[in-house]
């Protein structure tokens, strides 16, 4: 005979459904916040989810152009590395900064990380790596 999947990967699988249809029809926080959710879970292949770092990124994209400011954040750094999406370092900067400017500590950690490497034509320099992860580690994140 066979085997019933496991009470929890139905869950999951139903939860999942759920956040997508939410994210793709939502309105407003609520469609945002699960966009961040799906991309999350496409992303890193958690919960049930099967992992997918394009579409997780799309979901992200979505909830970046929304104004999210953690989207903003975690966008940033899937440009950087070329996670998911073509590698477009100025871009995630841009989207580092915004974040910032809506006072997401993340936002500081993807700066910091970027001058710290020297990442994308952008010059290593420590020191200014050094002042966005204390202002992150302040601010609760780093």
């Amino acid at each position: 005979l066979p085997r019933a999947p496991p009470t929890k990967s139905i869950h999951h699988r139903a939860q999942g459904d759920m956040l997508k249809a939410k994210a793709d029809k939502g309105l407003g926080k609520e469609r945002t916040d699960a966009q961040v959710a799906v991309a999350v879970r496409r992303f890193h292949g958690l919960k049930g989810a099967e992992r997918d770092m394009e579409e997780g990124a799309e979901y992200l994209e979505r909830a970046a152009q929304r104004g999210d400011a953690r989207a903003l954040a975690n966008y940033g750094f899937m440009l950087a590395n070329g996670w998911g999406v073509p590698r477009d370092v100025p871009k995630a900067m841009s989207l580092f900064e915004d974040a910032v400017a809506q006072g997401e500590p993340q936002g500081h950690v993807g700066l910091g990380y970027v001058h710290y490497y020297g990442l994308g034509g952008f010059d290593q320099d420590y020191k200014k790596a050094l002042e966005h992860y204390t202002v992150a580690a302040r601010e609760g994140d780093a």
